[in-house]
C-alpha cells in the first residue's frame, strides 16, 4: 500500500514530466525532461555524460509502455 504522501509526491513528479499535460508520459515528455535535467548539470549534447544520461532516461526505460497514463 502506498501512503498518501508518496501518492502526492509521485503525482507531482509525473505532472512535472508530463510536459503537455495530457496525462501520458511519452518519449517526447521524457526527452524534454532529460533536456532540462542535463542542462542544469551543464552537460552538452555529444558529450559522454549527455549520451549516457540520454540512454538511461530516454532510450532504456522498459517500464514505460507506449502509453503510460495516470487514469489506470
Amino acid at each position: 500500500m502506498i501512503s498518501e504522501f508518496r501518492k502526492k509526491k509521485l503525482a507531482k513528479v509525473f505532472n512535472a514530466m508530463d510536459s503537455n499535460g495530457n496525462g501520458v508520459l511519452s518519449k517526447a515528455d521524457l526527452e524534454k525532461s532529460f533536456e532540462s535535467t542535463i542542462a542544469i548539470q551543464g552537460h552538452k549534447p555529444g558529450s559522454p555524460e549527455y549520451q549516457s544520461g540520454y540512454d538511461k532516461m530516454v532510450t532504456e526505460p522498459s517500464c514505460f509502455s507506449p502509453r503510460v497514463s495516470t487514469t489506470r
